[in-house]
């Protein structure tokens, strides 16, 4: 791939605190874990969370490069060219040091003429992209390190799994005076390696720092996918659960054949995790 892209993902956003009232209103916030590594109980997660996308690179589809730079979430819902909205949700499961995790992504857009734009290819217009993108990371987590802090207990854990990624792309053109489309599935498997220190205090809020790598020519030239995000944890009910928000960011450099992605897709989440 000629395109090399470096990114920065930040997260600045605030979270209002929970207060009580009465039975019917959320009660203060549980207590946290206390020696997440030494624990002899499981700790298991579910994390729902919307994710905002912005577009920044290209996909080359059967020889022809469609530059997605500048495109956002926003604009698409403003045209109406949204299947579905970028859902993720989060499954982890720890006990003492050892856990694991299931991480799925799937994206629905309709791209218009106007929110594209053509690079290198025999395209001479065209009339829009359709897009599904599927991201699935698993993999073990091992807690390798733990901090007891006077507030709360901070934890860093080594992540190692696979990621799976898949598009599915239609693109419809025009090919000098004919009509036409290129009809493609790109999809392929990396090895992942990544790190994650998170933290969680005594008077509920919490926060979360993951990155991981993947790549060294095992399918995908190279990959890069972090998150942060911060939490307030809540009771509803007999329920354990929290709120969250934070920033996404995963770039992508693959390339076969005909076909190629030099994309870089990230944006703001908030969401929710609930414990069982």
């Amino acid at each position: 791939m000629k395109r090399s892209t470096v990114f920065a993902a930040t997260m600045a956003l605030t979270l209002g605190s929970v207060t009580t009232a009465n039975a019917a209103d959320l009660p203060s916030s549980p207590e946290p874990e206390s020696g997440i590594a030494s624990s002899s109980g499981w700790v298991v997660s579910t994390t729902p969370y919307l994710w905002l996308l912005f577009f920044e690179g290209d996909m080359t589809i059967n020889g022809q490069t469609v530059d997605m730079s500048g495109t956002n979430l926003f604009d698409l819902l403003d045209a109406g060219s949204l299947r579905f909205p970028p859902l993720t949700n989060v499954l982890e499961a720890r006990k003492g040091r050892w856990g694991g995790y299931l991480d799925t992504t799937f994206v629905g857009l309709d791209f218009g003429p106007n929110d594209i734009s053509l690079g290198p290819g025999p395209v001479m217009a065209a009339a829009g992209l359709d897009f599904t993108y599927i991201l699935i990371n698993a993999g073990l987590i091992y807690t390798a390190a733990e901090w007891q802090q006077p507030n709360g207990l901070v934890a860093f854990d080594t992540l190692l799994g696979m990621r799976y990624t898949h598009y599915n792309v239609d693109l419809n053109v025009t090919v000098g005076p004919v009509g036409g489309g290129f009809d493609e599935t790109l999809d392929w498997f990396d090895m992942t390696v990544g790190g994650r220190l998170r933290g969680e205090f005594d008077n509920g809020w919490g926060f979360n720092i993951f990155a991981d790598i993947a790549g060294a020519g095992l399918e995908s030239d190279f990959s890069i996918h972090a998150i942060a995000n911060i939490s307030k944890k809540f009771q509803l009910g007999s329920l354990d659960m929290a709120v969250l928000a934070g920033y996404r960011a995963i770039y992508q450099d693959w390339d076969s054949g005909n076909d190629a992605v030099d994309l870089l897709q990230h944006g703001p989440l908030l969401g929710f995790r609930v414990f069982f």
